[in-house]
């Protein structure tokens, strides 16, 4: 996610005179969804022109604009005027735009930068190297390591008026390509110098608060410690068929209660007879018998 744009260059080799580092461009178009996101919200960007080496930081950084005739909001006030919309002090070598609304570097269509309309072929210089960096600035407050950048402008390039930086996203455009300069549309790559914006290789993140997933979750591998959750669950299996299941210490009790039914079945008459002979009985009848059987007793004679 990025909320600032960078637009740096460093001199090139062989340049002299008029380019004095000098900003001079007329807009920057930052197209999400079919929209330039930046004419929008304009009211809550934080834009400045900076030495880039020295201090990029803002206000301290802030090196203003060129009489106050060319300032940096001009650079997305959705105008694209005839000569140059926002033009530096000389000795600047960026322009910063921050406080955009915090978006997915992936959700970006394309990064549009209109140059000056009419340089002269001396003032054309200045764009040479001039590339885009984005950052987040909540993460990266000294803007160390971009997101994503675009690849400089070269000197074969330095003539052209409109540049276009296509992201992942330029393939969502369900727009028409604008065929000249345009503040509804993206450039068509027939009009506009095109390349495509660059990403830095991320191999490892470290995530430290919860992660909310609405959808499905694709994933080769999930890692717990050493343990790979992916591999231990494609061992187990499906479904737990009858007789599968085998607990330790259990394995002989069906038999027993098998042999256990065995043996109460076929021992049937013996319990009936101990029934009988009032061993197992109702108490009622165990009583009358013994009181019978003690009346019948002889009783013992003499003394």
């Amino acid at each position: 996610m990025f909320d600032t744009t960078a637009s740096s260059y460093t001199i090139p080799t062989g340049y002299s005179g008029y380019w004095n580092f000098n900003v001079n461009l007329n807009e920057i178009q930052c197209w999400v969804g079919g929209v330039n996101i930046l004419p929008p919200n304009s009211n809550d960007l934080i834009s400045y022109f900076a030495i880039w080496d020295t201090d990029k930081s803002f206000p301290s950084g802030d090196t203003g604009s060129r009489e106050g005739t060319g300032q940096v909001f001009k650079l997305y006030n959705n105008a694209i005027e005839e000569g140059f919309g926002a033009h530096s002090n000389q000795g600047s070598s960026a322009v910063i735009i921050t406080n955009i609304p915090l978006t997915a570097v992936a959700d970006i269509q394309a990064l549009v930068l209109y140059n000056r309309q009419n340089a002269t072929e001396a003032q054309e210089q200045r764009i040479v190297n001039m590339f885009f960096e984005l950052y987040n600035s909540t993460y990266d407050p000294t803007y160390t390591t971009p997101l994503a950048t675009t690849t400089p402008i070269t000197i074969a390039q330095q003539a052209f008026k409109v540049f276009r930086f296509d992201f992942a996203s330029i393939t969502t455009y369900t727009g028409s390509f604008a065929p000249d300069n345009s503040i509804t549309e993206i450039p068509s790559d027939t009009f506009a110098e095109t390349e495509d914006g660059t990403f830095p290789a991320i191999s490892t993140f470290e995530i430290t608060g919860d992660v909310v997933v609405a959808g499905d979750l694709t994933a080769e591998n999930i890692f717990v410690g050493s343990s790979n959750l992916i591999t231990k669950i494609n061992t187990k299996q499906d479904t737990i068929q009858d007789g599968d299941l085998q607990i330790s210490n259990t394995l002989n009790l069906q038999t027993t209660l098998t042999n256990l039914d065995t043996n109460i079945t076929e021992n049937t008459s013996e319990i009936t007879t101990l029934n009988k002979n009032n061993l197992i009985y109702n108490s009622k009848t165990y009583i009358d018998k013994a009181v019978t059987s003690w009346n019948s007793r002889t009783i013992p004679t003499g003394n």
